[in-house]
């Protein structure tokens, strides 16, 4: 596929609530759609569709007011997107299109996340600030990782949090999951999502000036 194919994603991304469900929605198929591709599962689109955005919708009120408006926008993206893969069961060609989407549009979904973020920083004490730095550099060493997209978004295997495959002293688990969400911008199943503007160095920085404070 030649990116201007790619083009048709724009009319989806006209506010914020839109970007973010249009990136969440993204996300959690991909983690869907190519986990069923690679254990060649039997795909029924519609109802992998319904239940992406069922998932999504347990993490969309986090980032955005208006979780109807992003959801709706999701869902539209997600039909579209369908229609622009084809009938392809190629892992590589689903895994490639979904990469050249995010890649494409990496600063657009990045805008309303860096906001969210204003917001996420300013809300932790600084125990959950070091925490949540922690649980970043963790992610980076692969300790609960799945896999990267082309553009550092980070697809997590959840359990391996819930077990505590990394340890932070004194910290329940439950917290730390909690700490964890403020992060998951797709959850499917047991996998999540962490969009790639959370291991950029700019929400570092946030994150070390509210240390200091």
């Amino acid at each position: 596929m030649g990116e201007e194919q790619y083009e048709w994603v724009k009319k989806y991304l006209v506010s914020r609530p839109s970007v973010v469900g249009v990136y969440a929605a993204l996300l959690a198929f991909r983690v869907a759609y190519v986990k069923r591709l690679y254990l060649r599962d039997t795909i029924d689109i519609d109802a992998m569709i319904d239940a992406v955005l069922d998932d999504v919708k347990l993490t969309i009120p986090r980032f955005t007011g208006r979780p109807v408006e992003a959801i709706e926008a999701g869902g539209q993206f997600l039909r579209d997107l369908i229609t622009d893969l084809g009938a392809t069961d190629s892992l590589e060609e689903a895994k490639f299109s979904l990469e050249e989407i995010e890649l494409k549009y990496i600063n657009r979904f990045n805008e309303p996340l860096k906001r969210y973020s204003d917001r996420l920083v300013r809300s932790l004490d600084p125990e959950e600030t070091d925490v949540l730095s922690r649980i970043l550099l963790s992610v980076k060493r692969r300790e609960i990782i799945g896999e990267y997209t082309a553009a550092g978004s980070a697809l997590i295997y959840m359990p391996g949090l819930s077990l505590n495959a990394y340890s932070i002293a004194g910290l329940d688990p439950l917290d730390l999951e909690d700490l964890f969400s403020c992060m998951v911008i797709a959850r499917v199943g047991e996998d999540a999502a962490i969009p790639s503007y959370f291991f950029s160095r700019e929400f570092e920085e946030k994150l070390a000036k509210a240390a200091r404070a």
